[in-house]
């Protein structure tokens, strides 16, 4: 049985590390957040940008992940236990080789995505997002597939700009210089309504 989780107490990873095997928590300074099964929408968007991103990649030096643990507060080979900012975004790309460690990734990822799902929505757009700008995450983006679009945030000196991009955009990837354009209409599934058109 879960250990249940103690309101207006801060959380360590090792602490959280023993609540649940079924479950996958995050922390955020402290805080855990349960992480919401994912839908199908949210799945097919997940599959295509984790295609999109390594066929692109093959032969490169950066790596594209899927929900990976990520220690934002620690260095490669620093113990796990004490970290106070643990998530597990939902796809990731990471370009120094030593931050990836076999248990997960040890310090920030380049880039970061997230799923949006209607339980979490708030602490991606929150919570992890000033988290994201505060680590230096040098781009962040949102997915939301119920509206079929995604928010954008590069990081420019200590503030993200944004760019929203709707289903008929292509997203130029900053942390490749735009060499990698995104086609939405590849990310997104077509809907039963469109179909029936």
């Amino acid at each position: 049985m879960p250990t249940p989780i103690e309101k207006n107490r801060k959380y360590t990873y090792g602490e959280i590390e023993k609540l649940s095997d079924t479950e996958i928590w995050e922390l955020l300074d402290g805080v855990p957040y349960l992480q919401a099964r994912p839908s199908m929408p949210h799945q097919m968007s997940l599959g295509e940008l984790h295609f999109l991103f390594k066929t692109f990649l093959k032969g490169k030096p950066c790596q594209v992940i899927l929900e990976s643990a990520v220690w934002l507060d620690l260095k490669p080979n620093e113990k796990r236990k004490n970290s106070i900012n643990y998530v597990v975004p939902d796809l990731l790309v990471v370009c120094d080789q030593d931050k990836i460690q076999d248990k997960g990734i040890y310090g920030v990822p380049d880039l970061i995505i997230e799923i949006l799902s209607p339980s979490t929505a708030g602490v991606d757009i929150i919570q992890k997002y000033n988290k994201y700008l505060k680590a230096g995450v040098k781009e962040y983006w949102i997915v939301d597939p119920l509206n079929q679009v995604i928010r954008a945030f590069v990081l420019d000196n200590d503030k993200y700009l944004e760019t929203v991009y709707d289903r008929e955009s292509k997203i130029p990837v900053s942390i490749f210089n735009g060499e990698l354009e995104i086609n939405l209409n590849e990310v997104f599934p077509v809907t039963e309504e469109e179909d029936d058109e």
